[in-house]
């Protein structure tokens, strides 16, 4: 049992580092309606407009620093297996392309724009691939582009259930044209335009939420930050 346990473990970690769903930025702030209420067509114009608003605010404020670091903590849900993994990572980005994202276990995800790194520790598995800057979902303004405000409920809870941190608000998104993740959640500090948490969520009921601990602006970066050194004996799969 523990065996696989384990092996399920393994593929979730390899299944996760390949997907291009990255850490970040979206927001706004409009009092809520009771869930118990039906939004009426004014409301939710005024709330479309108002999310899509701040949103474009979040998107030119990390666009507007050449580089930030993020802290943060990711809670992955196999709904097949019923099994949930926790871990915790760092992500870099050098504007205009380059990002990377560093596990506590040693895993890494790196791109520069053209091509993608990824290595698994825990299966000591690697692909590399080339890409186009534009597939990268990743880079964070890149994520929210391709994700709008839910027309039917853009702001889903009571502030209320906000408060876990303050000036917090939560956005629901969606993908543009029915992508996966099929929606985020995500909490913004409105005050600070910081996300502090997003949740993806797929099709199959999978979910990872990632728990952001810390931003900081304006870092100091080298070419060595974006690169993936692969272990010798490594199996490459794909790419």
């Amino acid at each position: 049992m523990r065996k696989r346990t384990d092996r399920i473990g393994d593929s979730l970690r390899t299944r996760n580092l390949t997907l291009l769903v990255g850490v970040l930025v979206t927001a706004a702030l409009m009092p809520a309606a009771a869930l118990s209420e039906e939004p009426t067509p004014e409301w939710k114009a005024e709330s479309q407009a108002r999310a899509e608003e701040l949103m474009q605010r979040l998107i030119d404020r990390y666009e507007a620093s050449d580089s930030y670091r993020i802290l943060f903590t990711q809670d992955t849900f196999w709904a097949l297996a019923d099994t949930l993994l926790s871990s915790s990572g760092e992500m870099l980005v050098q504007h205009p392309l380059h990002v990377s994202i560093s596990y506590d276990d040693g895993s890494r995800v790196a791109s520069n724009g053209e091509s993608l790194w990824v290595y698994t520790s825990q299966t000591n598995q690697f692909f590399a691939t080339e890409v186009d800057s534009s597939d990268l979902m990743i880079d964070p303004p890149e994520l929210l582009r391709r994700f709008e405000p839910d027309p039917e409920r853009p702001f889903p809870t009571p502030q209320v259930e906000s408060a876990l941190y303050p000036n917090q608000v939560v956005l629901s998104l969606r993908a543009r044209g029915g992508g996966e993740p099929r929606g985020l959640e995500v909490h913004i500090d409105e005050r600070e335009l910081l996300v502090r948490q997003i949740t993806a969520r797929s099709s199959s009921s999978d979910w990872t939420r990632y728990r952001i601990t810390k931003t900081v602006f304006g870092v100091k970066t080298s070419p060595a930050d974006f690169a993936v050194t692969i272990p010798p004996g490594a199996e490459r799969i794909g790419g």
